[in-house]
């Protein structure tokens, strides 16, 4: 069965050949429908850049079932999903160009704002477009997905050795929550290059982005912003993760043993550490450390840009991770600027700083604890 067979044609727009086509999932609950803005949309995208790259898009839009029955239910359903587009790598690479766009989550977002308006709610709709598409793009140059779940595989199971071993028995919910901060450091250095050169690519498209000196110091201003919060956040967490793990102990880490306790006392330590770092280690805490991933990548690719002529888009949207940020760290000395996110311990977010610390914590964990005091 086609996958098309599961959508209602909405319409389509060509230019030159070039052919966007979309679909609903169930059009008489479409927000886009009831605001009349379907032939706005396809207008507005075929003259964005990135469509430029295709000669036909499928565009998908899909809003909850639970609309169809109760517009309450249905807005509850939306705000629970945090996703606002999405492309399926597996479609691609089968020549298909096929970007999903939730437009209930969207319109639910700025209900929660303010009333949408037509306007601001077309915007929002170009601007998930306009991101995903490029991911569509980065799909075709690169295996950059492929590439990122093969790094977070690797990490993940060198985590997974280190809880299982039993040097860290008696510590087992301590260094399962170690390894939430690690994977979060991975997500958002993953994050910097696949969402970066996305939200790059969106912020040029309605204007956020100039090819100017002003726009790529007000974009710096903000990544600076941006990368201070980041490390307050994570230092934040780190209190208090050493913190509980300390209150957890409350003895010499060498003269602590957890098998001599009794199953009460331990089932009792398991659920004051799980309530303490709950606090901290929410979705909502997690999910800003990955997202920074996308405010500081749209920069990095705003600057590089900018001060490098001699490079397109297309050619650093080939790079891994650790080339764009190198690139980056350079072409920010070569202004004086220090960089807002770096590889090196030369940014305002280091990386290695923060690893360098995580794996301090995870080494000498009794002797680290036990200096603290």
């Amino acid at each position: 069965m086609s996958i098309f067979s599961r959508y209602e044609k909405l319409g389509e727009s060509a230019i030159d050949r070039r052919r966007l086509i979309a679909f609903h999932n169930n059009p008489k609950t479409s927000f886009l429908m009831k605001f009349n803005l379907l032939n706005n949309l396809l207008s507005a995208m075929q003259s964005q850049q990135i469509m430029r790259k295709f000669r036909k898009v499928n565009l998908v839009f899909l809003v909850n079932n639970k609309f169809s029955n109760n517009f309450q239910d249905g807005l509850v359903e939306a705000r629970n999903e945090s996703t606002l587009g999405y492309v399926k790598s597996t479609e691609t690479k089968r020549g298909i160009n096929m970007i999903y766009i939730n437009e209930d989550t969207i319109y639910a977002q700025l209900l929660d704002e303010t009333q949408p308006t037509n306007i601001r709610f077309l915007q929002s709709l170009l601007d998930t477009i306009t991101h995903e598409a490029t991911h569509l793009w980065q799909l075709r140059l690169t295996e950059m997905k492929e590439l990122s779940m093969k790094n977070q595989k690797r990490i993940y199971s060198a985590i997974d050795r280190l809880i299982k071993k039993k040097d860290f028995a008696p510590y087992e919910i301590m260094i399962t929550i170690w390894a939430d901060f690690r994977k979060g450091l991975l997500y958002l250095y993953d994050f910097i290059l696949t969402e970066g050169i996305a939200d790059y690519c969106a912020n040029v498209a309605n204007g956020s982005f100039e090819f100017s000196e002003l726009s790529v110091r007000n974009s710096y201003a903000a990544a600076y912003k941006y990368a201070s919060e980041l490390n307050k956040t994570l230092g934040s967490l780190y209190r208090r993760y050493i913190n509980t793990y300390k209150a957890f102990v409350q003895t010499d880490p060498k003269t602590f043993h957890w098998d001599a306790i009794s199953e009460e006392t331990k089932k009792k330590a398991r659920k004051y550490v799980q309530e303490q770092l709950d606090v901290y280690l929410s979705y909502d805490n997690l999910d800003t450390i990955k997202n920074h991933g996308y405010l500081l990548g749209a920069h990095v690719f705003h600057l590089i840009l900018y001060l490098n002529e001699n490079l397109s888009l297309e050619e650093i949207a080939t790079y891994r991770t650790n080339k764009l940020l190198t690139l980056y760290e350079e072409s920010c000395r070569r202004i004086g600027w220090i960089p807002a996110v770096s590889i090196s311990e030369s940014g305002v977010f280091s990386f290695n700083k923060h690893i360098a610390f995580l794996t301090t914590l995870r080494k000498e964990m009794p002797k680290y604890f036990q200096n603290m005091r």
